[in-house]
């Protein structure tokens, strides 16, 4: 039968070194920390040189500058887009995010104008190039830019949620307001 004061461990456990404990522990005298000086006597901080610039700091200087006020988009290509994507239907990012052309639905993203367009697609994005445009114009396809999702201010971020108004709600509130 088992008992728990007969359960011994599977592994052997070593001992602790015990150090300082007179010349015949192996570990008497100094006790491991050499002659005189600072790191005999007493703590030192870890990477102390005695005043010396230390090497974690005489190392890897940056170099340029980081902007905070930079958006990151992420590439997407009008080839890819044309390969996927049926006639008049929307692009936008949770489409995008379903075919895996961007991480997340809220991605900045920009479609660049790698390829060519056979067929008239609605596309919505935070950035377009001037070619991709020209494409997308040339297919008989309209485009619409967003705000970026996302906008990092020193270290932090601002979310936003995309505001995307139609060309037809626009028309339909300046109606409204020239029948008040």
């Amino acid at each position: 039968m088992i008992n728990q004061h007969s359960f011994q461990p599977t592994i052997k456990r070593k001992s602790r070194k015990r150090i300082g404990r007179g010349k015949a522990s192996g570990q008497g005298t100094y006790a491991g920390r050499g002659l005189k000086g600072q790191k005999a006597r007493g703590k030192v901080k870890l990477g102390f040189e005695g005043g010396q610039l230390p090497i974690f700091r005489r190392h890897g200087y940056k170099k340029g500058f980081r902007n905070f006020n930079r958006i990151e988009y992420q590439a997407v290509n009008l080839n890819r887009i044309d390969s996927l994507f049926k006639k008049d239907e929307i692009v936008d990012a949770p489409t995008l995010y379903h075919y895996g052309l961007v991480d997340s639905p809220t991605t900045n993203y920009k479609v660049l104008a790698n390829g060519t367009l056979s067929k008239p697609l609605k596309i919505i994005a935070n950035r377009f190039s001037a070619n991709a445009k020209k494409i997308i114009e040339d297919a008989g396809g309209t485009f619409e830019e967003t705000d970026p999702y996302e906008k990092k201010i020193r270290n932090r971020k601002h979310l936003r949620k995309n505001k995307v108004v139609s060309q037809e709600k626009i028309d339909e509130s300046q109606e409204d307001e020239k029948s008040d």
